[in-house]
């Protein structure tokens, strides 16, 4: 078995800071949810059952909520189809070409490097490209 390179090591650790922070995500749902819920029992057991204003209270804010959940649901469901997507496009390639995919261009940090000091060899800390 070949030793994972550098670029491996790299999809790995992107892979698992979108796993957590995707976690995270649905940990912050579970929690404004358990806070709802508190409020909404909090309303129910203060609410006057014979006071229309409380009653329209009550529609008005179930009807802005339900809104808000169904909106962020859809975009949650948006937001993964198309990382998907994108993770599909990005193995089919590497699999089509056999090689891993190849960046673009220089890292940010060395081709500013190399503007502000144009005759000067050092890098910064990090950057292996060779000399141009």
């Amino acid at each position: 078995m070949t030793e994972p390179t550098k670029l491996d090591r790299v999809r790995i650790a992107a892979l698992e800071r979108i796993e957590q922070a995707e976690r995270r995500y649905k940990l912050g749902i579970l929690v404004m949810m358990a806070v709802d819920a508190v409020f909404a029992v909090a309303f129910f057991m203060l609410m006057d059952f014979h006071d229309r204003l409380h009653w329209l209270i009550m529609i008005g804010v179930c009807g802005t909520c339900g809104v808000i959940v169904v909106c962020v649901i859809n975009l949650s469901i948006y937001v993964d189809s198309a990382t998907q997507t994108i993770l599909k496009a990005i193995f089919a390639r590497v699999k089509m070409t056999g090689t891993h995919v190849k960046p673009a261009a220089k890292p940010r940090c060395c081709r500013r490097m190399n503007r502000e000091t144009r005759f000067r060899t050092d890098r910064p800390k990090g950057c292996n490209l060779p000399d141009a």
